[in-house]
């Protein structure tokens, strides 16, 4: 009987440490995991598993709950987790896809956090317009009554949100700037619901904004896409279209964090 050829490898890799690092994944992904389900999962020899297991245990990566005997992460992920957030380089991660977003829609992007209760900018990209919007990195913004500050605000849990507020001034901006907090908490809840914030001329009256959470996997902060321009070209009529383009634009950073999807070897 003929055997089916054997399919051959890939000599640029370490496979073994390729099926190591597959394994760290499935346990990550799972919680926590039996040896036999993560044996099933993969299609491998249980043995396999167990010294590919043993491995990562021994550099701290995975543990083993000594009652359930069932595998999950080790908290040595955390270190690798903090050296990743103190190195990454934002600005250059964002760069090209702000860029794409500034040149689609003609205004301009910006990707921001929330430091000390205030919005401040990581990434931005100037409008190829002569008249616009444009922001620099490291300026600082209001919370309360800003696009980005909004979509970063509908992030967190209500009670977050009440703390973060409190004691906050809402400053009246413009005559449309939201200066309560349980008005400005009941807005937050609405525009959870749709998905994106806008900033209606509520913080400089010839400007509009729209802005939607971006979610960088394994970051403890928020963090929000946003589109700035003047007035008279950030039009209601507009908004959707610029909304679906920030959208996608939040979408692509996204994917920049997820893992690849790898196949079994």
């Amino acid at each position: 009987m003929l055997q089916a050829p054997k399919k051959k490898l890939d000599s640029k890799f370490i496979h073994s440490l390729d099926k190591g690092l597959e394994v760290l994944e499935r346990v990550a992904q799972s919680g926590d995991l039996a040896l036999s389900d993560l044996a099933h999962a993969l299609d491998w020899d249980k043995s396999t598993v167990f010294r590919l297991l043993a491995t990562v245990m021994r550099r701290g990566y995975v543990e083993q709950d000594p009652e359930t005997k069932r595998y999950r992460l080790g908290f040595r992920i955390l270190y690798l987790e903090n050296r990743l957030f103190r190195t990454l380089d934002l600005p250059r991660v964002c760069r090209d896809t702000l860029l794409r977003l500034a040149q689609r829609t003609g205004e301009s992007a910006h990707l921001a956090t929330m430091r000390r209760r205030q919005v401040i900018v990581l990434a931005q990209q100037d409008s190829p317009e002569r008249v616009a919007a444009n922001s620099y990195i490291g300026m600082a913004e209001p919370l309360h009554c800003t696009a980005l500050g909004k979509a970063l605000l509908m992030q967190l849990p209500v009670e977050t949100q009440r703390a973060t507020l409190d004691g906050l001034e809402l400053r009246a901006y413009t005559p449309s700037t939201i200066t309560s907090a349980e008005w400005l908490l009941r807005h937050i809840e609405k525009v959870h619901g749709q998905g994106f914030a806008t900033d209606e001329d509520e913080y400089d009256p010839q400007i509009r904004c729209v802005a939607v959470p971006v979610e960088i996997p394994g970051s403890r902060d928020v963090y929000a896409l946003g589109l700035s321009g003047p007035v008279a070209r950030v039009t209601p009529q507009r908004m959707p279209l610029l909304v679906e383009a920030v959208r996608e634009a939040a979408n692509e950073l996204r994917q920049r964090f997820q893992p690849p999807v790898l196949t079994s070897a």
